[in-house]
């Protein structure tokens, strides 16, 4: 059976570092060691924490690791940012300011 952590890491197959899924359950309060059963995946928390990882894939580096390379299309980060924010609008509405395009005065030189 997988863990909670397991499920999480699963999101995708680019190397989340262990302690970008840890610091995200603790924000949400996700304890990672119990069993990814589908009462688990279902809670809020969960899926917020889920979210998280995508707002955090859509702003991963293209990386090259161990021989193996991971890069992503526009359309696959638009694909992340788009889930995270339908979580978000539904379960955290004042997340999704960190999704958003802010726009404000700079001052007179730019």
């Amino acid at each position: 059976m997988i863990t909670v952590f397991d499920a999480l890491l699963a999101v995708s197959a680019y190397p989340i570092p262990a302690r970008v899924i840890k610091s995200t359950a603790l924000k949400r309060a996700v304890d990672l060691e119990v069993p990814a059963d589908e009462a688990n995946v279902k809670t809020d928390a969960f899926r917020l924490a889920t979210a998280d990882l995508y707002v955090w894939l859509f702003f991963a580096p293209n990386v090259s690791q161990g021989g193996q390379s991971y890069s992503f299309t526009e359309p696959q980060r638009d694909w992340w940012k788009k889930q995270a924010m339908d979580i978000y609008e539904e379960l955290d509405p004042d997340a999704l300011s960190a999704l958003q395009t802010k726009y404000g005065y700079m001052g007179s030189k730019l």
